[in-house]
């Protein structure tokens, strides 16, 4: 015998017409098949077989974790400068799921009790910034974080021009004078520091000689010395301090020029001291190579500069206008 079942909802009223085949054996009597129903609810899934109705609850969703990971950390990058960062998550959510049984009788058990969990990935892209730091401009070369020619702050917080891709890099700014610009230097306090918060070939008056030891490596300070538009590089290393002593351990690296009494930098001996607070004529009256001017050097001006700088650079009795200093 085939007899066939409209679904309906708990409320007993036809929703849809579906159709349900049941065959039943020619032993069942139409009571029997009176007495037997299905009832589906759309909202839980209920469903009724025989004498009894399952009901399921689910449970909200409630997250459980979110596992975030970076391509790359901020700790690999130089201080305050940026990079794009990829972050890529797992998030986890679970709830629960519970099957109640209810019988004709009224009695209720709990048939299925479990935590369902899913997982969801997701990724995004930001431009952040480094947190590292180093001590100079060759830590930052040799320990793979430079960036290229730009300013860096270094672990000790004091901002300086780094200069990483002439006569191999690590090269830090520690003077800069434009005379023609900026005048000569008032007082030694001037020239060992000045406009220390703006480092750079722009700033006609720029000077951090007051540091020099914080670069101090080996016991030796390896200095580079430079003229604007001019081709010429003295770079060469040295044992004392120019601000405050005479020349000793002269060690000559790279040098263009040696005319005019040059062997390294020292200060301004007593007769030369009041023309500039360092210069390159060792133990000499003149005051070629000068850094830190205080005055004028007249016969410069035919030249258009009036720092005194060597004969082999800009030619006899010229002066030149710029003077850059750097260490590593």
């Amino acid at each position: 015998m085939l007899l066939m079942l409209y679904i309906d909802d708990k409320k007993g009223i036809i929703m849809k017409k579906t159709l349900i085949s049941l065959f039943l054996l020619s032993t069942f009597s139409t009571q029997a098949a009176e007495e037997f129903k299905i009832i589906i609810s759309s909202e839980a899934n209920d469903y009724v077989i025989g004498g009894f109705t399952d009901e399921t609850t689910y449970g909200n969703w409630i997250e459980i974790s979110n596992v975030c990971s970076f391509d790359k950390e901020t700790s690999e990058h130089y201080f305050n400068k940026s990079f794009v960062q990829k972050k890529s998550c797992v998030k986890t959510v679970e709830r629960t799921v519970v099957t109640e049984r209810t019988y004709k009788n009224g009695t209720k058990e709990i048939i299925k009790n479990e935590t369902e969990t899913k997982s969801t990935t997701s990724s995004e892209t930001n431009t952040v910034f480094g947190t590292h730091k180093e001590a100079s401009c060759k830590n930052i070369l040799n320990n793979g974080y430079s960036v290229g020619n730009d300013t860096y702050e270094l672990s000790n917080g004091l901002n300086v021009l780094c200069d990483q891709t002439t006569d191999g890099g690590g090269w830090t700014l520690i003077f800069n004078h434009d005379i023609l610009t900026a005048g000569v230097f008032t007082s030694e306090s001037e020239v060992l520091n000045v406009n220390e918060n703006n480092p750079s070939l722009s700033t006609a008056k720029y000077s951090i000689l007051n540091r020099i030891d914080t670069f101090k490596r080996n016991n030796k300070y390896e200095f580079r010395m430079k003229w604007k538009n001019y081709s010429a590089t003295q770079i060469w290393k040295q044992t004392s301090n120019p601000t405050n002593s005479a020349i000793s351990g002269y060690e000559a690296i790279s040098i263009d020029s040696v005319s005019n009494y040059w062997g390294g930098l020292e200060r301004g001996n007593a007769t030369n001291s009041n023309s500039s607070l360092i210069d390159g004529s060792i133990n000499h009256t003149n005051w070629y190579y000068a850094v830190g001017s205080f005055k004028n050097w007249n016969p410069g001006l035919v030249c258009n500069g009036n720092i005194p700088l060597s004969t082999d650079v800009a030619g006899s009795s010229c002066g030149v206008p710029n003077v850059n200093l750097w260490i590593r």
